[in-house]
């Protein structure tokens, strides 16, 4: 008989090649069972889908595809391919883009897959936004974050591409 002492004992190991797996499975089916849990999970996943449910690696992987898909959809104006973080330590907000070009999203806060999708185009937006570096600060002032130029234009490509990016997504891991 088995006795569950804690969750932590069925948590899916960090390596294919951990000894959690070697004990339960034959060491020539632990590499395809790694693939084939990898890949029933991103089959099956929906944007309903909770992010706390994906480790951070996951995460990293599924956002850094999200975001090439973007980069295609979106243009690049000629910048560079920003970098990406996961931080869930950012208080108060989903993501940021810092000038140095870097995207940080952070999942916790975000709750949803969707929401992890849209706040990527969001960022990307203002990644690729003209004069954001000079005129953004001066714009929040202005107009509010809210009715910021550089925010509506975001807001408006999160609508705009979600779904589209989402089904792409999709048919890239199945």
């Amino acid at each position: 008989m088995l006795s569950i002492t804690s969750p932590r004992q069925f948590r899916k190991p960090k390596s294919p090649c951990s000894s959690q797996w070697q004990e339960f499975l034959p060491q020539d089916m632990v590499r395809t069972s790694w693939v084939k849990y990898h890949s029933n999970i991103l089959t099956n996943m929906k944007l309903k889908d909770k992010c706390n449910k994906y480790t951070t690696p996951e995460l990293r992987k599924m956002g850094i595809k999200v975001l090439s898909l973007v980069r295609k959809k979106l243009g690049h104006g000629n910048k560079p391919v920003p970098k990406f973080k996961i931080n869930n330590g950012l208080s108060h907000s989903y993501g940021c883009y810092d000038y140095d070009y870097t995207i940080t999203i952070n999942p916790s806060n975000c709750g949803t897959m969707e929401m992890f999708v849209r706040t990527i185009i969001h960022e990307y937006t203002h990644h690729i936004q003209k004069g954001l570096k000079r005129n953004y600060t001066s714009s929040v002032n202005r107009d509010g974050y809210y009715d910021s130029p550089f925010e509506v234009e975001a807001r408006g490509n999160e609508k705009k591409y979600k779904s589209v990016i989402w089904k792409e997504f999709k048919q890239s891991v199945s």
